[in-house]
């Protein structure tokens, strides 16, 4: 059996377990990549030093997206999948394969994503503003002032919401109208695993986002209450490719790094900065583990220095003698 049949079975067995559909498509994303290295070989052909090879060009290989190297994280993504694979063909149900075939991955590395400051959290917010060009940006001098208010009415509702929501990417993209309670300020938001929980948002976010609402009907004859919250231009859901045309896009206009997940970072720095419990976060969040989201917090050190003198057991004990 060659290994795009046996890739087949693969995932069907993966549906019966009831993956989520994003899990199936990443799944069939990373087996794109590696059926364009390999071929489609025999499954016998699988072997520690075969994986070994594909491993080491994936660590080689140029990021589409950014034109640099993939991350040590999505050579691991990809190890995982592989390894997935490779242990169901030699599983004693299968038994495709005569033994378990090691996939090597590289160590991860422990870094923390860094979350925005103060400062640059309000310079993303403020990056698109219908009524005022940036100066930098040079797509943006060509866009006529309708599709300007567009793009620009829509990418600060996205940003205001990412970034007091603490959404993941592909929750943000799949949010639907369906799903929002507007008197509540809360979405239905379906997560990791095909996990729901409600996400709260700000009565200020609310109010920020109206503006996006008021166009959304204008231009496509949607309400508030019907179809994805976010559309491209034509009407269209909003796509992943989508998204990071606007992260693009702001990177030029605010002049610093900033990428989806640091919006997801710096909510939850804001959120403990500003004195909340972890365990609220956690659910907010959708994390498994209050563990999970220790990760998440990187205060700055005006924000540990504000904390330590509002909670020094010292200040505490002998301060009020």
């Amino acid at each position: 059996m060659k290994i795009v049949e046996a890739w087949k079975q693969f995932i069907q067995s993966r549906k019966a377990q009831d993956c989520s559909r994003r899990t199936i498509e990443t799944y069939e994303e990373r087996f794109k990549l590696f059926l364009e290295w390999s071929g489609d070989i025999v499954v016998s052909a699988l072997n520690t030093v075969l994986v070994t090879g594909y491993m080491v060009h994936l660590g080689e290989r140029e990021n589409r997206n950014n034109g640099g190297k993939l991350s040590t994280e999505s050579v691991i993504d990809h190890a995982l999948t592989l390894g997935a694979f490779t242990n169901w063909l030699a599983s004693e149900d299968v038994r495709l394969h005569r033994s378990r075939v090691k996939v090597p991955k590289p160590k991860k590395p422990r870094r923390q994503v860094k979350a925005l400051s103060r400062e640059q959290a309000v310079a993303v917010m403020e990056a698109f503003n219908p009524a005022k060009r940036p100066e930098r940006g040079y797509e943006t001098l060509f866009m006529s002032d309708e599709m300007w208010r567009f793009f620009a009415t829509r990418n600060r509702a996205i940003l205001v919401l990412f970034t007091d929501s603490g959404l993941r990417l592909s929750e943000l993209l799949n949010v639907d109208c369906s799903h929002i309670n507007w008197s509540a300020k809360s979405i239905r938001v379906i997560g990791k695993g095909d996990a729901e929980r409600d996400v709260p948002f700000a009565p200020l976010t609310a109010r920020l986002i109206e503006p996006w609402l008021v166009l959304r009907k204008e231009k496509f004859g949607l309400s508030r209450a019907e179809g994805p919250l976010f559309l491209d231009s034509t009407g269209k859901p909003l796509t992943r490719a989508g998204l990071r045309a606007i992260f693009r896009s702001l990177r030029k206009i605010v002049g610093f790094p900033v990428k989806c997940h640091a919006l997801r970072h710096t909510f939850a720095t804001q959120w403990c900065a500003a004195g909340g419990d972890v365990a609220t976060l956690s659910k907010i969040l959708g994390h498994s583990s209050l563990m999970v989201t220790s990760r998440y917090v990187s205060l700055m050190p005006s924000d540990l220095q504000a904390a330590h003198v509002r909670f020094s057991p010292v200040a505490r004990l002998l301060g009020a003698k």
